[in-house]
């Protein structure tokens, strides 16, 4: 299942743009991962993984 950029910055208690940015430098690669096409940025984040890498569960 995966969550939003704005979600899981919450979750990380950072800003989302602080984590589009690491998730464009391949930091979180744990959880989640961006890639661009000839105009924008998608952004991917796996909600299990991420729970497992804050040992948080919703």
């Amino acid at each position: 299942m995966k969550i939003t950029v704005n979600e899981a910055a919450k979750i990380l208690g950072i800003s989302p743009m602080g984590l589009r940015i690491a998730l464009r430098q391949g930091k979180f690669s744990e959880f989640g991962e961006a890639w661009k096409n000839e105009t924008k940025w998608t952004y991917y984040i796996n909600k299990n993984r991420l729970e497992n890498y804050t040992g948080r569960i919703d």
